[in-house]
């Protein structure tokens, strides 16, 4: 089974699956943290090499080169860089095909990113949006950063969700949308992440029954 989850930056998109995947022995694949470690570790192309991927029940780790870059894939430089490699049509096809490659491996998966229902899994078997105000999402972000030793301001991380939401909702390759795949959205603003993980396993537990 597939479970895909899209949502922009700062959604909580991340937090609901990671937290599904725990409770109900799901892996969880984490599509954008695989495009970052593209990003970090060639900048404007894609690696011949695809990343190394691991799921140890708790959270996802991400290798290059035989090196756990993880922890090094969370800066805001980071993500801007993958956004430029994700808006290129060809690259993009290259990062797809290696989240496929790697959620291809395990039975069920629950993939988190931007455009997993409409580009990357769109045979997936549910899907969902998870959605939060632009100031929610950026303040969630900036404490992330802050913890992590990061001098950002909020209003700059403000300003860089806001940038980077401009670039997933417009750009020309595999735009952030809702699609017919969407059963439901999920308001993270509104949901703690527990009511989250259990609207989306009830759906699991419906689709269960009806096949």
């Amino acid at each position: 089974m597939i479970i895909a989850l899209d949502g922009l930056a700062g959604s909580g998109k991340g937090t609901i699956a990671r937290e599904f995947a725990r409770q109900h022995g799901f892996v969880h694949v984490d599509a954008g943290l695989i495009f970052r470690s593209c990003a970090f570790a060639y900048g404007g192309g894609v690696p011949e090499e695809k990343p190394g991927y691991f799921w140890d029940g708790e959270r996802s780790h991400l290798f290059v080169g035989g090196q756990e870059v993880t922890h090094e894939l969370k800066s805001i430089a980071i993500a801007k860089k993958t956004a430029e490699l994700a808006a290129d049509k060809n690259l993009f096809a290259e990062l797809v095909s290696c989240v496929r490659s790697i959620a291809n491996r395990f039975p069920n998966v629950i993939c988190d990113g931007r455009s997993i229902a409409s580009d990357i899994f769109p045979d997936c078997d549910l899907a969902f949006l998870v959605e939060a105000g632009l100031a929610v999402r950026a303040f969630r972000r900036w404490k992330d950063l802050s913890a992590a030793g990061s001098v950002w301001s909020f209003n700059e991380v403000k300003d860089s969700i806001a940038s980077r939401d401009q670039t997933d909702r417009y750009r020309l390759s595999s735009p952030y949308r809702r699609t017919a795949k969407h059963v439901l959205v999920l308001r993270s603003d509104v949901l703690t992440v527990q009511q989250s993980v259990d609207c989306i396993f009830t759906h699991v537990q419906v689709l269960q029954f009806v096949s």
